[in-house]
């Protein structure tokens, strides 16, 4: 498995274990919550960041920042979203 293999695996890893609860065990959403599935065709890698760092959004329909997350941790997911077909 290649360096960047590994990282897109560790970015799956971190997505369900931090993000699926809410996004889907895919990333295809749920009822009030956006499918994850080409974000990264909508959004640049930082627009991306923000939203996991500092949250997204007003009232109901507001994504939460994800606390202790790292920047390595960050990247690593949207690696794996990078990979996900919209």
């Amino acid at each position: 498995m290649s360096e960047g293999e590994k990282m897109i695996h560790e970015g799956r890893k971190i997505f369900l274990r931090r993000c699926s609860s809410c996004h889907g065990i895919h990333a295809e959403g749920k009822p009030g919550v956006p499918s994850l599935k080409g974000a990264p065709d909508r959004f640049t890698d930082d627009a991306i960041q923000s939203f996991i760092q500092n949250g997204r959004g007003e009232g109901k329909q507001r994504m939460p920042p994800v606390r202790n997350i790292s920047g390595q941790e960050i990247i690593r997911v949207i690696l794996y979203l990078k990979t996900l077909k919209g």
